[in-house]
């Protein structure tokens, strides 16, 4: 009876640490197209205001939560920010795996009607020497962009690089030298890079 009494004394004390200690919060952040996870996601816990990023492995991890209801913020550019809610009991551990969607390219080019355009024509006319057309950042975050081109006949583009933030539209000139031209059709193509998304226009 005295060893009898003895465990239950034991494990009832051990019950009662279980429901007096802190729980804690991990999970893995995915793509949610491929499966892969996906490393340094920002990781927020709300309303405690506790931020963290995810690792190589797309794993992070929250630790001491009192019990209660919690929201996760998850943000990294590219990405569309998701939110999840969940609870969190004492003594125990919530797993919380994320699924985020990657966002399309931000980088557009538009002619001047705002359309999107693949290429750019001068025409046959010897007094056709400047065209033009605008980059657009159709996306949340700030598009770093840069332009390349080769061809000689290419006199200049008025700017070849800048930032563009969300909503924002760059016009940009193209002048050739038509005395550089060789007979027939001439064809070449401006490279355009950026942070969200590559594009090309045929000249």
């Amino acid at each position: 009876r005295f060893l009898f009494s003895i465990v239950l004394l034991l494990g009832l004390q051990r019950s009662c640490t279980q429901e007096e200690l802190p729980g804690g919060v991990y999970g893995t952040v995915v793509d949610k197209d491929s499966g892969e996870p996906i490393r340094s996601v920002g990781v927020e816990l709300s309303p405690l205001g506790q931020k963290t990023v995810t690792g190589s492995d797309g794993q992070y991890e929250f630790v001491d939560v009192e019990a209660g209801t919690y929201n996760l913020f998850v943000t990294k550019t590219d990405y569309k920010e998701e939110s999840i809610s969940f609870e969190v009991k004492n003594g125990k551990k919530t797993k919380v795996d994320i699924q985020i969607v990657k966002l399309p390219p931000a980088l557009k080019v538009l002619d001047d009607d705002r359309n999107e355009i693949k290429s750019l024509d001068f025409g046959a006319s010897d007094d056709d020497v400047i065209r033009s057309f605008s980059l657009f950042n159709d996306g949340p975050y700030e598009l770093e962009w840069q332009l390349t081109f080769s061809a000689d006949w290419i006199k200049s583009v008025s700017k070849t690089e800048g930032v563009l933030v969300s909503g924002t539209v760059q016009s940009l000139l193209v002048t050739i030298d038509r005395s550089l031209l060789s007979s027939g059709q001439n064809m070449t193509t401006i490279h355009i890079t950026s942070n969200s998304g590559n594009k090309q226009l045929t000249v």
